[in-house]
């Protein structure tokens, strides 16, 4: 069986020029430690063996979206997405970080399993993981303890809790008839918790201006419930609220898609903002609107709502409404306020 052996030496660096580096299969690539193998424009297929030592660095990505694929399974320690990249990989080990260089994504594919150790870091809109699974072992909490994943969630349970494992996808989901891209996070075990901090990312959903946080008991995908929750759209993050914990088998950040709602209206009848509007409103035919006085007391209250409310018989003012994309659900998507001006 042929092996071949690549020896780079410790701290030196390696440049691939190429735009294809094949590791034939029967054949070793052995990157030494303190090794960096940056890619540029690179695809790198592994067809043998490729052995990173401890402190090695891969660094690959490039604006024609080179792809990384592995027959076995692949260990790193430091993974580094430098521009747009694939992977391939059913088995990827990566014992450090996976550092995304700000601009490109990480597209990982339908059967790519990234075991992490460390965390992922740099991910912003502008460079980020999607696809495929990352999956990282939290180690075991106390009550109320603090989990910073590293993967995009904080997590405080509400009882102790032994080591979890935490796998993150990105997959399409349907919520209250509508389709976005939402990461979820799935548990080894049910778990209870008492709070979530969660970021989103506007690149994934460039329409979304409120996110949902929804939690679900296995099997997937049934008995989904929101949890009561804030978003923060400066900030891309969604922050549990509930007042009393809850037990879920995977959560799912869910970036609802664009409403529009009226800031003030003005009902004299030259057909420009009499009544108040829902934009995107027809997407959700039982919808409901609800308005109400300072004090809190409903003075209107329709299902399903047609863009029909004009103020009739009130007084110039400040009113809040809360909006509901089903009759009987039991928390508004959107609450807010609007003027009724009157000339």
């Amino acid at each position: 069986m042929k092996r071949l052996f690549l020896i780079l030496a410790v701290a030196c660096a390696h440049a691939a020029q190429s735009q294809q580096m094949t590791v034939e299969q029967g054949a070793t690539v052995h990157l030494s430690k303190g090794t960096q193998m940056v890619c540029s424009n690179v695809s790198v297929a592994v067809e043998g063996e490729l052995v990173c030592d401890s402190s090695t660095i891969l660094g690959f990505g490039g604006k024609d979206a080179p792809r990384l694929s592995a027959a076995h399974p692949l260990a790193l320690h430091t993974l580094r997405i430098d521009g747009e990249a694939a992977v391939d990989a059913a088995r990827l080990t990566v014992v450090g970080d996976v550092v995304m260089g700000g601009h490109g994504t990480a597209r990982l594919s339908a059967a790519t399993a990234v075991r992490l150790h460390g965390n992922i870091l740099n991910e912003g809109e502008e460079g980020y993981v999607t696809g495929g699974r990352v999956e990282k072992m939290l180690p075991a909490l106390p009550a109320s303890g603090r989990a910073a994943t590293g993967m995009g969630v904080t997590l405080t349970v509400a009882a102790s809790c032994d080591s979890l494992l935490l796998t993150r996808t990105h997959e399409p989901w349907y919520y209250k008839g509508e389709y976005s891209v939402a990461k979820a996070y799935g548990f080894s075990r049910p778990t209870l918790l008492a709070g979530v901090d969660a970021t989103y990312l506007q690149a994934q959903s460039p329409k979304a201006t409120d996110t949902y946080l929804i939690y679900y008991k296995a099997p997937q995908g049934l008995g989904l419930e929101s949890v009561a929750s804030e978003t923060n759209a400066a900030a891309k993050r969604v922050v549990s609220k509930s007042s009393e914990p809850f037990e879920a088998d995977g959560l799912t950040v869910f970036p609802f898609p664009d409403l529009g709602f009226t800031k003030s209206i003005t009902p004299n009848g030259d057909g420009i903002n009499d009544c108040f509007e829902v934009r995107g409103i027809e997407k959700f035919p039982a919808a409901r609107l609800a308005v109400l006085l300072p004090n809190g007391n409903v003075i209107y209250d329709a299902s399903p709502y047609g863009n029909n409310f004009c103020g009739e018989g009130l007084s110039a003012g400040t009113y809040y409404y809360m909006f509901f994309t089903e009759k009987g659900d039991a928390r508004p998507v959107k609450k807010g306020f609007f003027e009724l001006v009157k000339e």
